[in-house]
């Protein structure tokens, strides 16, 4: 591969918003670090899911790890608009095509990187009470399910997009999405799994279903596969929505 291609690649595959957005993640995740102690973790009983929720809670995770994982795919609404991307493709829907494994990809380094920045603080703060094969036994399991979340986040931000031609509006619907299982975590609709649409399908609940974890995973993947259609819809009428704005 010639350099000039990997350094393309490198750019597309992660580029500088996104990797703003890890490092300004990281920061976060190091004053989280430094604000935490041992105390912080005795309620949680030696249980290594609810010590990862003291440090990756719901709020968290909308307010804070999404708008930083959308803001490390605001490139890619440019990437969609290109027309010269359409054309090398063939067409605006296999230009769109072609992003999806960019935006797959970034959701799982985020993912990783969140559930592994997680599992650190609560090494380094809580001691390592837990064994390796523990630590990454609930890395693997915790990681795909948020991979997964993050990936339709992505997907409804570009279908959106696609739909309005509007990054703005297009962050605001998969903000809204991002914080739906935030609002029905305060209702009396909390403890009905068949409500669940976003982040209580990605993160674990204790004592832990195998059973029920499988199929909040299976629910999340047909969400984002419903995105997906969607955003291959949008974009077969794309250029059209372009024109008219701009006309």
């Amino acid at each position: 591969m010639s350099v000039a291609r990997h350094v393309y690649l490198r750019r597309v595959l992660f580029g500088r918003r996104f990797s703003a957005a890890l490092t300004l993640f990281a920061g976060l995740r190091m004053m989280q670090l430094l604000g935490m102690s041992e105390r912080d973790f005795q309620s949680a009983g030696g249980v290594l899911p609810i010590c990862f929720a003291l440090t990756s809670a719901m709020t968290f995770l909308v307010f804070v790890a999404t708008p930083l994982f959308l803001l490390g795919l605001s490139d890619i609404p440019a990437m969609l608009a290109s027309y010269l991307r359409a054309i090398r493709a063939g067409s605006r829907r296999a230009s769109f095509m072609r992003l999806v494994p960019v935006v797959a990809l970034r959701a799982a380094v985020f993912a990783f990187f969140t559930v592994m920045s997680g599992l650190v603080i609560v090494a380094l703060r809580f001691g390592c009470a837990f064994s390796v094969a523990g630590y990454t036994l609930f890395a693997l399991m915790e990681t795909v399910p948020m991979a997964v979340m993050l990936l339709t986040c992505g997907l409804l931000l570009l279908a959106a997009y696609l739909a309005t031609c509007s990054l703005p509006g297009a962050a605001c619907c998969a903000l809204v999405y991002d914080a739906v299982d935030y609002a029905i975590d305060r209702t009396y609709l909390a403890d009905t799994p068949a409500m669940w649409l976003g982040w209580k399908l990605a993160l674990f609940t204790y004592p832990v279903d195998l059973a029920l974890e499988l199929g909040k995973l299976v629910r999340l993947m047909a969400i984002a596969l419903v995105f997906l259609a969607l955003a291959a819809g949008a974009a077969r009428r794309f250029d059209y929505q372009m024109a008219d704005g701009g006309s």
